[in-house]
């Protein structure tokens, strides 16, 4: 719920409140970009899980520990 202000206030009646509470508006599918941006971020999120366990593994084999 959000909290604006009303744009319009009533001068017959007397203040009682300058906050109007808003419902929520149930989001729309996203747009095609946002799609395409979340797909990349996947796609660079496995990139970094992948180079990171390739970074321990070299490790590994330099210290002799795999």
């Amino acid at each position: 719920m959000a909290l604006t202000l009303r744009r319009d206030p009533d001068p017959i009646t007397p203040r009682s409140d300058d906050y109007l509470i808003e419902g929520e508006v149930e989001p729309g599918s996203p747009t095609r970009g946002a799609q395409i941006a979340q797909f990349f971020q996947f796609l660079l999120i496995l990139l970094m899980a992948v180079l990171s366990i390739s970074v321990f593994w070299l490790l590994g084999l330099l210290f002799n520990i795999l």
